[in-house]
């Protein structure tokens, strides 16, 4: 069993119920003379979070009976979903993967939200193989990727084909004319993955055809016969259409094998949303801390992960920089998720909170000859992302060689910080504070003169010369 969490929208066999649709992709097992089962259950949380906004906690349960009714095998799963309540598409699917002899079944699938009492069925029917085919079913995809040497872990919502494939799981394909670049790939959203498998006993020659048909029945793209060579047994055909320009709308794909003189034909369901639902669904998933990190490119990453020596605990980073693109955009999303003070929501509040304020240091407090995108990493950077902005401020110009000071307090919290700028040139350096965790600069009074140490003494209610031992 597995799951995952996606934003929008198999395979052979759809399914019939109230909310739940069930794709059924079946292989062939020609040793065990088995049909192996791949079923696409699609949940939509929506349909849950209407009832209440409390956290979910749903009961899932799937049933395959033979066509005497017979109960063959059941499973049963419990799914929490992270933030059922917060966006209308958010939904996840499941993955259901067992075999069965040649015959008639049905899948029937429920979940239940116990506390409300709110449940969604649905239904597949199908057939084992009574015999060796041609083929198996269609499986479309709208992500399918060599497992890399660096990374070989499944993400999120992926599946293993043949250890060397991770395809992500739908039940049914919904496209987008877009195209997204993270940390370790440029994805096209209007890209079709597709895969079904062909069988020959003894090995055999053929080739293969791809329609794409709008619902009219008219063939809006037809490939050129593709050259086919099986080995003993058969082989997989997998691969990808760039859909790019197809206009919106439901379509089907149709894969036509032509093998040793024999055609057969397979199809699957999918669809092509529009440039302002694409927009909507990019928008949506970039809400969340896997779709904020997961649109970034590595060095993206890496501006985001550096202020976080601000708030992370001692060797919380140390594992960072070693990572890959794919992987530092899972850790980042990772830290800001246990620092999610409403985990039931797609929004982090704590996360949004960090990089408004880490814009507005880098606008408020870049300095002359720095990055302003750097403004962060200065003294009153630093300050303003830990405390906040100050409650009340004073700047004091230069006088003589006494340099310019700004002067920032913070009564409630009983903290005050002095900041000096020694060259003229707006680039203010913290000199003296009352906070423990900030060091300030040794014999920094000695720049000022009595009357300026009085001064800022009146301001914080502090008697610099007492504390430093000047003569009054």
């Amino acid at each position: 069993m597995a799951s995952m969490a996606l934003l929008a929208g198999g395979p052979s066999h759809a399914s019939a119920g109230d909310g739940l649709d069930i794709r059924i992709v079946r292989l062939y097992q020609a040793a065990e003379h088995k049909t192996r089962i791949k079923a696409f259950v699609e949940v939509p949380f929506a349909s849950f979070a209407a009832t209440r906004d409390a956290h979910l906690s749903l009961q899932a349960v799937a049933r395959v009976t033979d066509s005497a009714g017979a109960l063959l095998n059941e499973d049963k799963w419990v799914m929490r979903p992270r933030a059922p309540g917060a966006l209308a598409d958010l939904y996840s699917v499941e993955i259901l993967d067992f075999a069965v002899v040649p015959g008639h079944y049905q899948l029937a699938v429920s979940v239940l939200d116990s506390v409300s009492g709110r449940s969604l069925s649905g239904t597949a029917e199908f057939d084992g193989f009574a015999q060796a085919p041609a083929a198996s079913d269609l499986l479309l995809a709208p992500w399918m990727r060599a497992v890399p040497a660096t990374d070989s872990s499944p993400r999120s919502g992926e599946w293993s084909y043949d250890g060397q494939t991770l395809i992500t799981a739908a039940a049914t394909v919904h496209l987008m004319p877009v195209t997204t670049t993270n940390a370790s790939t440029v994805k096209s959203s209007s890209a079709l993955y597709y895969l079904v498998e062909a069988y020959s006993a003894k090995g055999d020659t053929g080739t293969m055809t791809l329609s794409v048909i709008d619902s009219s029945g008219k063939a809006m793209i037809q490939t050129r016969p593709k050259p086919l060579v099986l080995g003993e047994g058969g082989g997989a055909m997998k691969g990808v259409m760039e859909l790019a320009g197809l206009p919106a709308g439901p379509y089907t794909l149709a894969v036509n094998l032509s093998i040793g003189g024999v055609v057969t034909r397979r199809t699957a369901p999918f669809s092509m949303g529009g440039l302002e639902q694409a927009a909507e669904r990019q928008a949506a998933d970039r809400r969340t801390d896997e779709g904020y990190f997961g649109a970034m490119r590595e060095r993206e990453l890496d501006l985001a992960e550096a202020p976080l020596i601000y708030v992370a605990q001692s060797s919380e980073l140390s594992a960072y920089k070693s990572l890959s693109p794919a992987a530092k955009a899972k850790f980042l999303a990772e830290f800001w998720r246990r620092r999610d003070p409403t985990p039931q929501t797609p929004t982090n509040e704590a996360r949004e909170s960090f990089y408004r304020a880490i814009q507005a240091a880098n606008q408020r407090f870049g300095e002359e000859g720095r990055d302003v995108e750097q403004g962060w990493r200065t003294d009153r950077g630093r300050i303003f992302l830990k405390q906040g902005d100050p409650e009340n401020t004073k700047r004091r110009v230069a006088k003589g060689s006494q340099p310019a000071l700004w002067l920032w307090n913070y009564d409630s919290k009983a903290r005050w910080y002095i900041f000096a700028d020694y060259t003229n040139n707006n680039v203010y350096r913290l000199v003296a504070t009352n906070d423990l965790q900030e060091p300030g600069q040794p014999n920094w009074y000695e720049a000022f003169d009595r009357d300026a140490l009085l001064e800022l003494g009146q301001y914080f209610g502090v008697d610099f010369l007492t504390k430093y031992q000047i003569s009054r």
